[in-house]
């Protein structure tokens, strides 16, 4: 699904770039967020079931010039942790990983994560993000034309992860667009 990739991808950089004071990661994590959104659903042509495990496995197995083997290695573990389980030392591919690239996957992912539960209904509706942040959440200002109740149930679900690295409570509101937009 190409539009909902390109959706996520631009989602997950705005989200990036409007919550850089929190996660402080820089141009180098911000491109390969950008590869593992636009590649996140890969694995659905293997079928629904498990698809983030199998974009693990078709990204590691492909050839991503010009990202070199590390990069490629954190693209493929950002991509497996769109959904479901959170990075763990258990999993084989992500204790590989030097501990410093382990904290930027995971950081990626948190971001993944919202950006993907944003287009749940993988119809583009959100248009826009208005991004703010307190000392004790996020509040995300989606501007959508229809109210985002099943983006906003997804969210619940996959913002733990970014709720878990930074402290800060996910909240998210649907702001309308001014007329004619």
């Amino acid at each position: 699904d190409e539009g909902h990739a390109l959706q996520v991808t631009r989602l997950s950089l705005e989200l990036f770039d409007q919550t850089t004071p929190v996660h402080g990661l820089g141009e180098e994590e911000r491109r390969l967020l950008f590869s593992a959104a636009f590649l996140h659903d890969i694995g659905m042509c293997r079928g629904l079931r498990a698809h983030h495990k199998s974009s693990l496995d078709i990204i590691l197995a492909g050839n991503l010039a010009p990202l070199g083997d590390r990069e490629r290695k954190m693209v493929a573990a950002i991509a497996r942790y769109h959904r479901k389980a959170h990075p763990r030392k258990k999993h084989d591919h992500y204790s590989s990983l030097a501990a410093d690239d382990q904290d930027k996957v995971a950081c990626a992912a948190a971001i993944l994560r919202i950006a993907d539960a944003l287009d749940r209904a993988h119809d583009g509706s959100v248009i826009g993000l208005e991004v703010e942040m307190s000392t004790r959440r996020i509040r995300i200002g989606a501007v959508a034309r229809r109210e985002l109740a099943d983006e906003e149930d997804a969210l619940r679900r996959k913002g733990l992860l970014f709720e878990e690295l930074f402290g800060l409570k996910v909240a998210l509101e649907t702001v309308r667009p001014p007329e004619g937009k």
